[in-house]
């Protein structure tokens, strides 16, 4: 499973600032697939979507709205549930709050997945 999570983090990365969108969605929905692994794979995978949203610079709307797409914020809302001493709740509060600054389309969808409470919790 690391190989794959570390091929897909690496490709994505790589067409971050190419116009292979439809490629890039692809590995945006392993890396929204990876999230619901149990085996530790989930903190690496919303590690991975936040580094790369994160570094997308024009393309930030683009991934950050892929990301929406494939459910990534659902997956990474669900993760926050893991508490404060997670590093998967961690990277997934992370990847929220980029995801929340791209848009308010993101902002909707991150509350309405129920996230505002979770992330509450975590400052406590």
């Amino acid at each position: 499973m690391d190989a794959v999570f570390l091929r897909c983090a690496k490709d994505l990365l790589t067409l971050i600032e190419t116009p292979a969108a439809r490629e890039r969605r692809g590995l945006i929905r392993t890396l929204v697939a990876l999230l619901e692994a149990e085996d530790g794979t989930a903190a690496l995978a919303a590690k991975a979507l936040f580094r790369h949203v994160g570094l997308a610079g024009a393309e930030r709307a683009t991934v950050g709205n892929a990301i929406r797409e494939a459910g990534g914020i659902t997956s990474l809302v669900e993760l926050l549930r893991a508490g404060g001493g997670s590093e998967a709740a961690t990277q997934a509060a992370g990847a929220l709050y980029i995801l929340a600054v791209i848009n308010q389309t993101n902002q909707d969808a991150i509350r309405e997945a129920g996230g505002i409470v979770p992330l509450v919790e975590l400052l406590r």
